[in-house]
């Protein structure tokens, strides 16, 4: 069901982020806190550079990506980051 979860939740991500890009003004730019996760059979999921990636395909530019700070794995006591990921529409 992991796997499925994860679809899923970068499937919404995406559509979140069409949405965002045809609401938002050329120029304009957004920003969006989100934390790595490492729930699963120890599997590091770098969501941001992920989200990155999917933003390209749709049309943002990169404003930046920047760790905001640190957090418990909840299944683990690993830290992983959550970062802070600025795009932009040209």
């Amino acid at each position: 069901l992991y796997g499925r979860l994860v679809c899923e939740y970068f499937g919404g991500m995406y559509r979140f982020l069409l949405e965002a890009y045809d609401v938002l003004t050329s120029g304009g730019t957004m920003t969006l806190l989100v934390g790595d996760s490492h729930a699963f059979k120890m599997t590091h999921i770098e969501t941001a550079r992920l989200l990155k990636r999917l933003a390209f395909d749709i049309g943002f530019k990169e404003s930046g990506l920047n760790v905001w700070r640190y957090i418990r794995s909840t299944a683990h006591s690993l830290l992983v980051p959550e970062n802070i990921l600025m795009l932009s529409k040209e």
